[in-house]
């Protein structure tokens, strides 16, 4: 006979289940957005056209350098280009 943990009578077994997790801290109840109507699009397109022009050596470079280098500059420029505002997220409420 198998040793199975009491049910008090349901016929519902609970099952434990555990997974490997990577302790990350997030803000559930704020979540940062850029701000696109208050954003200085001259002053983003001239720090991706400067950035871009800086790191031109694409030739030899691994396709995921090149990526991940764009991605980097992108979101470089819009740090500095764009106000960021925290947003609440809403709840969904029980009727």
């Amino acid at each position: 006979m198998l040793n199975r943990p009491s049910t008090t009578g349901s016929d519902h077994c609970p099952t434990v289940v555990s997974i490997d997790e990577l302790e990350v801290e997030i803000d559930d109840d704020y979540l940062p957005t850029f701000n696109m109507s208050k954003a200085d699009w001259s002053k983003f397109k001239q720090i991706c056209a400067d950035s871009f022009l800086t790191d031109i050596e694409y030739a030899d470079r691994d396709v995921n350098d090149i990526y991940n280098n764009i991605v980097r500059i992108i979101v470089f420029a819009a740090e500095e280009c764009i106000p960021q505002t925290k947003t609440r997220r809403f709840k969904k409420r029980l009727p």
